[in-house]
């Protein structure tokens, strides 16, 4: 069985606290879980190793937010988008998998999901390397991309035999704000990086998406629809008050 989550908007904070709830909480007496969610406004989260110096500025604005994962990879601009977060490990279908099994296993279920709305998605089998500080300006080993374009980002965190994976499904780009957050160009943004609905001919939603997925995921696992636990929520607020909040936290680096 695998647990489900429907997507929910929250702030980053809580977002971030949620995914950090769910992981702690993750043992081999409870199924794995697969969350989806949006953010209340704009959003940078940076990784957990990446520097925040270029982006101090945001820690003064109110239009947009800035937070720190606890996964690793690069910055993800959360607009216009899908974010998933995937916790497992201890599961018949990740169990003992390494960092890259267990991407791979994610990506071919991104890869069904996709097939069913008609879209022909690929999963990179080479990783370009790029200085940008931005997650979609070139993919790594098993990430999603469409006509040569990342459309899906995803980094995790693994602690012993479990894991965290989060990911973000970029639907179309506002160049304006991602230029603004980046300080690169819009035209060389518009040459680089595309969402999926810049793509296609016929737009999908946040609902084709998450429907899709959680079909794909049905093939594997008895998929039961989720809520958190109040023991879960209080963690969650917790480490959204006193941790991802926290300029000490977001600026660590």
């Amino acid at each position: 069985m695998i647990r489900i989550l429907k997507v929910r908007s929250n702030n980053a904070y809580l977002n971030m606290g949620i995914d950090e709830a769910l992981f702690q909480n993750y043992n081999r007496e409870v199924p794995p879980l697969f969350r989806f969610y949006l953010w209340d406004k704009p959003t940078l989260s940076l990784g957990y190793f990446q520097r925040s110096e270029p982006f101090k500025e945001l820690k003064e604005r109110n239009d947009i937010s800035i937070v720190r994962r606890m996964t690793g990879g690069r910055g993800v601009i959360h607009h216009y988008e899908l974010t998933y977060s995937m916790i497992g490990g201890y599961d018949h279908y990740f169990a003992k998998s390494d960092l890259l099994t267990s991407y791979y296993k994610v990506a071919g279920i991104f890869k069904e999901a996709f097939n069913v709305l008609g879209i022909d998605i690929n999963v990179s089998e080479s990783e370009k390397r790029s200085n940008s500080p931005n997650c979609f300006d070139a993919p790594s080993l098993y990430e999603i991309t469409l006509n040569g374009h990342k459309v899906i980002g995803s980094a995790q965190y693994r602690d012993h035999e479990k894991f965290l994976q989060h990911g973000s499904i970029i639907f179309t780009i506002d160049y304006d704000l991602w230029s603004d957050i980046y300080k690169i160009s819009a035209a060389h943004l518009k040459k680089s990086v595309k969402g999926i609905n810049d793509l296609i001919p016929n737009e999908i939603t946040v609902s084709d998406v998450e429907n899709t997925v959680i079909n794909s995921l049905s093939k594997i696992y008895t998929t039961n629809e989720y809520t958190l636990s109040d023991k879960e929520k209080k963690l969650a607020e917790k480490l959204a008050n006193e941790k991802y909040s926290s300029k000490e936290w977001i600026f660590k680096r």
